[in-house]
């Protein structure tokens, strides 16, 4: 049976509903699931329901703005891996350098175009891909390595009792030798 096409989610926070509506059917109608909140409280609600692959927080937002929810988003074990770009209007290099050492991925400057954002969300999603399979490649490698340490050590164990039993047999051959000569 062949492999069925694994559907990214993505969820989006932003307290406009026109652009969330206009995200939704867009990223919708490209096969992705689409989970929506209208505030940063709503969007803590809803990773606690589920995780998304990927998340675009708007920075600007009444009540818990962006910079507020990516850092109780990145406090949780369950979320601090997935990727978050920030979408704003908000376009000075200190303000993106704040979201950046905060730990966002990306920035979309607000007006979005659709294409931009797919572009985006596909780079970041190969970014997070890449990485689960290089952390699962390390896993392997420390359990293989585990094995071969003990492998290692369970034969320099059996050579070190077979030059014992060389030595020891040397020795018995040699005093048998003696015994036999007088």
């Amino acid at each position: 049976m062949p492999d069925r096409e694994v559907r990214h989610s993505v969820l989006i926070v932003d307290d406009n509903p026109d652009l969330l509506k206009l995200l939704f059917f867009f990223l919708q109608n490209r096969g992705i699931d689409v989970l929506v909140a209208d505030s940063g409280q709503a969007a803590l609600e809803r990773v606690n329901e589920k995780i998304p692959d990927i998340i675009l927080l708007d920075v600007l937002m009444p009540g818990m703005d962006g910079f507020e929810t990516l850092q109780k988003l990145k406090e949780k074990a369950e979320t601090k891996d997935v990727p978050v770009i920030f979408m704003t209007a908000l376009s000075d290099t200190m303000n993106k350098l704040k979201g950046f050492r905060a730990g966002v991925v990306d920035y979309i400057i607000k007006p979005c175009q659709n294409e931009e954002v797919m572009a985006r969300i596909k780079t970041h999603l190969t970014i997070r891909q890449l990485q689960q399979d290089l952390e699962e490649q390390n896993q392997k490698l420390k359990v293989e390595n585990i094995k071969r340490r003990s492998i290692q050590d369970a034969l320099r164990e059996t050579r070190a009792r077979y030059m014992l039993l060389a030595e020891k047999s040397t020795e018995m051959m040699s005093q048998q030798l003696l015994v036999g000569t007088y």
